[in-house]
């Protein structure tokens, strides 16, 4: 760590380059300095933008790496003395620096919270957006003036007021949605921790902020999807959108030879209701049904007559065995 801080910092002697170039052949030193250097850099960058308090923003590295400072064996605590200096590792820890500046409650100029209904709203600008349950959005100060800047938590339909001159431009886990007037839904599944994009209509920029990969960016026009992975840091973009992807809100639920594991975690989302399946060979049972803006109950009796199941209620969930 000695070693990699001298590197970057420009302050190695000559035998400690050439001990730097030697290392270079170890693959894990590589990936670390490689790391570390990608931070380096874009520490700058956020100086170069954002008037940085380095002091707040180490405090907050330290609250919140305690917990894994406890179970992890620290380094090398000159090396964190340093990377104090990047201000902006604090980025590693919420995965965006995007995200750690807009986040700043100074920043927000406004806040929309849905509970255990979906809330529907219409922003300065006429953009429409639909939260889902237990969603938030944030609208950031200077809303409207140069652009047009939000943070999504959870999950929502936005239907983007056209405005060539101000592009909208929506922070979501590590993403940044860029549009100039367009529909689309984003979806951050804490479940599977990926963040998805499905466009209704128009064209959308969508990218990652991950300082421990390239950026990548895709442009995904309507009738296609893409997905941030938040493990491996990689966007998926597929040529068509996720079938029901738009069914939490609209109610119509389409199952096209569907496995019954993935129509129990559909009905889980779009009713906010713990359903589940219990069986042998659960991996074989499918179905092909329709349903339109039909109770979770109808739809559940209509299933379990399909696959030859029965519906029990119990206090956390409900539940399809497959018999």
């Amino acid at each position: 760590m000695e070693l990699i801080k001298k590197i970057i910092t420009q302050s190695a002697t000559e035998a400690e380059q050439k001990q730097h170039q030697q290392m270079l052949a170890q693959e894990d030193y590589k990936k670390e300095f490689d790391a570390y250097q990608k931070i380096w850099h874009k520490s700058a960058c956020v100086f170069n933008e954002y008037n940085v308090n380095t002091n707040e923003a180490w405090y907050q590295l330290e609250r919140q790496t305690t917990k894994r400072a406890k179970s992890t064996q620290t380094t090398s605590s000159s090396m964190f003395k340093w990377m104090k200096y990047a201000a902006a590792i604090i980025v590693l820890v919420t995965g965006s620096y995007y995200l750690w500046q807009y986040q700043t409650s100074s920043m927000v100029m406004s806040a929309f919270h849905s509970s255990e209904v979906s809330k529907e709203l219409t922003l300065a600008d006429g953009t429409m957006v639909i939260l889902n349950r237990n969603s938030s959005l944030e609208v950031m100060d200077g809303f409207n003036n140069h652009d047009r800047r939000v943070i999504l938590k959870g999950e929502a339909f936005f239907e983007v007021a056209k405005n060539k001159d101000k592009p909208f431009i929506i922070a979501c886990d590590g993403t940044e949605t860029e549009v100039l007037g367009t529909s689309f839904n984003i979806y951050s599944n804490a479940l599977t921790n990926t963040v998805e994009l499905n466009v209704a209509t128009g064209l959308v920029s969508y990218k990652h902020k991950n300082l421990l990969v390239s950026d990548e960016e895709e442009s995904v026009a309507a009738g296609e999807s893409c997905i941030y992975d938040k493990e491996t840091g990689e966007l998926k973009k597929s040529n068509s959108t996720r079938a029901n992807y738009l069914s939490w809100q609209t109610k119509n639920i389409t199952f096209s030879n569907t496995n019954i594991t993935e129509v129990c975690h559909i009905l889980s989302h779009d009713f906010n209701q713990n359903v589940v399946c219990r069986g042998e060979n659960l991996n074989k049972v499918s179905i092909t049904v329709a349903f339109s803006n039909q109770p979770l109950a109808t739809i559940l009796d209509v299933i379990s007559i399909a696959v030859n199941a029965k519906v029990v209620e119990e206090e956390s969930a409900m539940v399809l065995i497959i018999e």
